[in-house]
Protein backbone atom coordinates (compact mmCIF):
# COMPACT_ATOMS: atom_id res chain seq x y z
CA UNK A 1 0.00 0.00 0.00
CA UNK A 2 1.78 3.33 -1.07
CA UNK A 3 1.37 5.80 1.41
CA UNK A 4 -0.55 9.23 0.29
CA UNK A 5 0.80 12.81 1.93
CA UNK A 6 -1.96 14.19 4.18
CA UNK A 7 -1.26 18.07 2.76
CA UNK A 8 -4.03 19.50 4.85
CA UNK A 9 -2.44 18.66 7.71
CA UNK A 10 1.15 19.55 6.90
CA UNK A 11 -0.44 23.08 5.70
CA UNK A 12 -1.80 23.98 8.84
CA UNK A 13 0.51 22.40 11.11
CA UNK A 14 3.55 24.64 8.73
CA UNK A 15 0.96 27.97 9.75
CA UNK A 16 1.39 27.23 13.44
CA UNK A 17 5.07 26.07 12.96
CA UNK A 18 7.45 23.68 13.14
CA UNK A 19 6.95 19.86 13.27
CA UNK A 20 8.52 19.95 17.09
CA UNK A 21 6.75 22.77 18.19
CA UNK A 22 3.13 21.40 17.15
CA UNK A 23 4.11 17.61 18.17
CA UNK A 24 4.91 19.54 21.78
CA UNK A 25 1.03 20.78 21.73
CA UNK A 26 -0.28 17.88 20.76
CA UNK A 27 1.84 15.68 23.34
CA UNK A 28 3.50 13.31 20.50
CA UNK A 29 6.86 13.35 19.43
CA UNK A 30 7.88 14.85 16.01
CA UNK A 31 9.21 11.68 14.43
CA UNK A 32 4.84 10.59 14.85
CA UNK A 33 4.04 14.00 13.73
CA UNK A 34 6.21 13.51 10.63
CA UNK A 35 5.10 10.54 10.12
CA UNK A 36 1.29 10.89 10.01
CA UNK A 37 1.68 13.92 7.32
CA UNK A 38 3.40 11.50 5.37
CA UNK A 39 1.15 8.85 5.71
CA UNK A 40 3.11 6.03 7.38
CA UNK A 41 1.56 6.38 10.81
CA UNK A 42 -2.19 6.88 11.84
CA UNK A 43 -2.67 8.29 14.72
CA UNK A 44 -5.01 6.74 17.51
CA UNK A 45 -8.94 7.60 17.82
CA UNK A 46 -8.31 9.96 21.02
CA UNK A 47 -5.34 11.80 18.67
CA UNK A 48 -7.39 12.27 16.02
CA UNK A 49 -10.04 14.47 18.29
CA UNK A 50 -7.38 16.27 20.19
CA UNK A 51 -5.68 17.45 16.91
CA UNK A 52 -9.49 17.75 15.23
CA UNK A 53 -9.95 20.10 18.26
CA UNK A 54 -6.16 21.65 18.32
CA UNK A 55 -6.95 22.43 14.45
CA UNK A 56 -10.73 23.16 14.28
CA UNK A 57 -10.73 21.14 11.18
CA UNK A 58 -12.67 18.40 10.87
CA UNK A 59 -10.95 14.70 10.97
CA UNK A 60 -12.33 13.82 7.30
CA UNK A 61 -10.40 16.38 5.63
CA UNK A 62 -7.19 16.07 7.38
CA UNK A 63 -7.03 12.30 7.33
CA UNK A 64 -9.39 11.72 4.24
CA UNK A 65 -7.86 8.41 3.61
CA UNK A 66 -9.22 7.02 6.70
CA UNK A 67 -12.63 8.21 5.88
CA UNK A 68 -15.21 6.52 3.36
CA UNK A 69 -17.12 9.39 1.31
CA UNK A 70 -20.36 8.22 0.91
CA UNK A 71 -20.23 7.59 -2.70
CA UNK A 72 -16.63 5.50 -2.28
CA UNK A 73 -18.52 3.63 0.31
CA UNK A 74 -21.74 3.02 -1.43
CA UNK A 75 -19.68 1.46 -4.84
CA UNK A 76 -17.46 -0.43 -2.52
CA UNK A 77 -20.72 -2.27 -0.61
CA UNK A 78 -22.15 -2.57 -4.46
CA UNK A 79 -18.96 -4.49 -5.43
CA UNK A 80 -19.14 -7.16 -2.70
CA UNK A 81 -22.50 -7.86 -3.20
CA UNK A 82 -22.25 -8.39 -6.78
Amino acid sequence: MVAKKRSLLVELRKSEGSQEDVANVLGISRQYLSMMELGLRNPTARLVFKIEKHFKVPAEKMFPDLFFEDKSHKMLQKNKSA
